[in-house]
């Protein structure tokens, strides 16, 4: 294909430009690169690099598509996401689902269907509210007033419910676990608010990855003779390490912990 000799030839010229607007073109194409194995193919119903699942809608007008795709693209690409959004909302409302993970785009779930509860509602939620609310949420799409259907959006999250717009569902947020619990008596010396403190830093942390800084402050906790139980949610005193005043390495705590715990019920 003459594109992908122009692409390549731009590439050796380290012309990345003309290499990336060549790429769109191909992808407006429906043709997907694979630049580490050198292949390429042209997926049936591909648009702008999104290979279609399925069928497509009935009547699809595919030349129409295509633009709005295009469009899409370039806005994201320019990061005007906003934008990008409204052409969204386009598609949508055409009866196109785009998957912007899988790079793939489906017929949509009928956009003018109804919303349905999935599991239980958020408690003190009345149901045929929030279904009410979705109404008013998807008029405002179709009038693509997005600011207001954002705003239904977001007090609908501040009531702690969960919008699935692909399935047209709805159902409550994942519940946050438990605080940690202390178990038995409190380590000799340890301020127990220190310690709750410092757990809730940890789960912070591992919130958002920040795997350094949990497993920092797992090791301060244990230094402080406190033993924490992710599974349980539990914490309490370490009396292996206080035993001999060594932290043991971090793959051994969960092992140590019942090992000390038959030691001491042999020594009673």
């Amino acid at each position: 294909m003459a594109i992908l000799a122009e692409r390549a030839e731009a590439k050796q010229e380290r012309d990345f430009e003309t290499a990336d607007a060549l790429q769109a073109k191909l992808n407006e194409m429906g043709v997907t690169v694979d630049d580490r194995k050198r292949t390429w193919e042209a997926a049936e119903g591909g648009i702008a690099g999104y290979v279609l699942k399925g069928d497509a809608p009935p009547g699809l007008d595919m030349d129409a598509a295509r633009a709005i795709f295009a469009k899409r693209a370039e806005a994201k690409r320019a990061r005007d996401f906003d934008t990008a959004d409204v052409f969204q909302a386009e598609l949508r409302q055409m009866g196109i689902y785009v998957d912007d993970r899988k790079k793939t785009w489906e017929q949509a779930v009928n956009p003018d269907a109804p919303y349905t509860l999935q599991g239980r509602p958020p408690a003190g939620v009345d149901v045929e509210e929030v279904n009410a609310r979705l109404a008013a949420r998807r008029d405002a799409k179709k009038n693509k007033d997005f600011a207001l259907a954002d705003e239904i959006q977001d007090e609908l999250l501040a009531k702690g419910v969960r919008i699935f717009d692909s399935k047209r569902a709805w159902g409550a947020i994942r519940v946050e676990p438990k605080a940690f619990e202390l178990k038995g008596a409190a380590p000799e010396g340890v301020d127990v608010a220190v310690v709750e403190a410092m757990l809730a830093k940890r789960v912070d942390a591992k919130k958002v990855k920040d795997w350094a800084t949990s497993d920092e402050l797992q090791g301060e906790l244990l230094k402080m003779g406190v033993y924490v139980n992710d599974k349980t949610r539990t914490w309490e005193e370490a009396r292996w390490v206080k035993a001999d005043g060594k932290k043991p390495p971090r793959p051994a705590v969960e092992a140590a912990a019942p090992a000390a715990a038959a030691g001491e019920s042999a020594s009673d």
